[in-house]
């Protein structure tokens, strides 16, 4: 149930609809608490303006350089439309060599992503070409 509640929350966000992506991030993050669901989920508290639940949120992505939370961090970014910081999270969960940190450049989180500058960098980092997007 929780890959359909992130599912629908990115599709609210990409239609600019901020209260229900929160509403189904926070679905997300209470049936699978994983960083990308909380990621999203702050990003989403953030743009509705509570930055109580999203202090909260951000506080358990948390230390910084753990495994996984910088794709948390990269989602949150995301979210609230920070797409150069996106990428620097993102660029730190391939380092990490995080599968899921880079499927995310090939749905509707990267395609901002693939408009930064940063792309061809991150590219570089798959080995790949920068106009495989």
């Amino acid at each position: 149930m929780a890959p359909a509640q992130m599912y629908l929350a990115g599709y609210y966000t990409q239609r600019g609809d901020w209260g229900n992506a929160l509403v189904h991030a926070t679905r997300a993050c209470f049936l699978a608490p994983l960083p990308n669901a909380i990621g999203l989920a702050a990003g989403h508290a953030r743009r509705m303006g509570d930055h109580g639940q999203m202090s909260e949120l951000v506080g358990k992505l948390q230390p910084p350089d753990a495994f996984r939370v910088p794709r948390g961090l990269g989602v949150y970014h995301w979210a609230v439309g920070e797409f150069d910081a996106a990428a620097d999270w993102f660029e730190k969960s391939i380092d990490q060599r995080d599968p899921w940190g880079s499927i995310y450049f090939w749905s509707w989180y990267g395609r901002d992503v693939r408009s930064t500058p940063r792309w061809a960098v991150l590219m570089r980092k798959f080995n790949l070409p920068e106009s495989t997007a």
